[in-house]
């Protein structure tokens, strides 16, 4: 039988990451909101556009894949 604890442990895993905006990405990594659109725009940083066709895309972000992505990055300029 399952504890309380280990009920919440388990259901919390189940819970999607939320996306969150440009201006909140790049407050995570330390960039200017645009400069963080333009990273993705080229690939260099991951990132999920939203919209499509001639409707300006808006980026979203999940922050572990920026968590990931930085912490590549920093262990690559050491």
């Amino acid at each position: 039988m399952n504890t309380m604890l280990e009920r919440a442990l388990l259901n919390s895993s189940c819970i999607p990451e939320r996306y969150v905006d440009a201006v909140t990405g790049a407050q995570l990594v330390g960039m200017h909101p645009k400069t963080l659109e333009r990273l993705a725009r080229k690939g260099t940083v991951p990132g999920h556009p939203i919209g499509e066709g001639d409707q300006r895309k808006r980026w979203r972000f999940l922050t572990s894949e920026l968590d990931t992505w930085l912490r590549a990055r920093k262990g690559h300029t050491q």
